[in-house]
């Protein structure tokens, strides 16, 4: 993990704390929509779990803010390219929708949603530095199923030279946040204020070394687990079942890619793990 004083706006951590603040978060969304978002208080929370029955795959959500237009969004940070990330995205929709529903409620009550992954790498190779997907009839191009679903992924290192100023300032922004100016856009400077107010928040710094001390425990007991198995790699040579106890202990609090960044296992082995398959 990074020392804290290290920390930029597209850390899980920082990124969370962060987007907290309805103000930054409501002009994160105006950029990557191009629209105003409702007036009222955006209802925000992060790092939210959905687990909708037993055996489904439980996720954990960055960012989620509600709006008084009866929008759902859903904003997650991706530094790291992985497989199947639209696939991943349409889960997180349809958990999304399953967590809005309750019971005795019509379908007329179901929110729109929109997730939106931030991405540091290009995750269709076509440049753009937005690709925004819905339903569509192939028979009628003009033709949309409106059922209130929207997918957006943003790609920090696109061609901006159609994009509108302040989306390119921010892509520009989540790219190289250290070459940011004083003359630079209002929310450009709101989230590097924003970012140093949490570094100097003691409650935060706390927080952070928790999680680190956490992991550096997870990993100790890893290790120790390993070599009294007769493994000689410790953790990344471990039984099967004490590597998914470590990786389990671990999923509710961050990503997968970090897990497989700090305990030097593939992602895909994490995702394995997570998912109870042996």
């Amino acid at each position: 993990m990074k020392c804290f004083e290290d920390l930029t706006f597209c850390d899980d951590f920082m990124f969370c704390k962060v987007m907290a603040n309805p103000e930054v978060c409501r002009g994160v969304l105006e950029i990557i929509l191009g629209r105003k978002i409702a007036e009222a208080k955006l209802v925000i929370s992060t790092q939210e779990s959905i687990q909708n029955a037993y055996a489904a795959k439980g996720i954990r959500l960055d960012v989620m803010a509600d709006d008084e237009s009866h929008t759902r969004y859903n904003v997650e940070m991706q530094v790291q390219l992985v497989r199947a990330l639209p696939k991943r995205a349409r889960y997180y929709s349809g958990q999304m929708d399953l967590n809005l529903l309750r019971q005795g409620m019509e379908y007329e009550e179901l929110p729109d949603t929109i997730v939106i992954f931030l991405c540091m790498f290009d995750p269709f190779g076509r440049g753009r530095c937005r690709y925004t997907f819905q339903r569509q009839c192939q028979e009628e191009e003009d033709l949309y199923l409106e059922e209130g679903t929207k997918i957006v992924f943003v790609n920090a290192g696109g061609n901006t030279e159609e994009a509108d100023p302040l989306l390119r300032e921010f892509l520009t922004y989540l790219k190289c946040p250290e070459q940011v100016s004083g003359d630079g856009g209002a929310l450009v400077q709101k989230l590097e204020q924003e970012v140093e107010k949490v570094k100097k928040d003691y409650q935060s710094r706390e927080a952070y070394m928790k999680l680190e001390l956490m992991m550096r425990d997870r990993e100790r007991e890893g290790f120790e687990r390993g070599r009294q198995s007769g493994e000689q790699s410790g953790f990344a040579r471990g039984e099967q079942s004490e590597r998914q106890k470590i990786v389990k202990s671990l999923i509710d609090f961050i990503k997968p890619e970090e897990i497989a960044s700090r305990l030097g296992l593939p992602l895909e082995e994490v995702l394995r793990l997570s998912r109870n398959q042996k």
